[in-house]
């Protein structure tokens, strides 16, 4: 019996750590899509674990000369 309560708690934690991570990962996505609704395949911004990274690469150079 010690057991099964044992084992129930540690779901309960689990299922509140994931909702948690969730909630986390969703105001992450909605901060960035106000800072860059449309994403560039070249230079970036995405949220990681540790704040925010830029991401891609330089646009290619403008061959047609301005």
């Amino acid at each position: 019996m010690a057991q099964d309560s044992t084992v129930a708690r540690i779901l309960r934690r689990l299922r509140r750590e994931i909702a948690d991570m969730r909630r986390a990962h969703d105001v992450m996505w909605e901060n960035l899509t106000r800072l860059d609704p449309d994403p560039s395949p070249y230079l970036h911004w995405e949220p990681s674990a540790t704040g925010w990274r830029l991401y891609g690469a330089l646009p290619p150079p403008d061959r047609h000369g301005t």
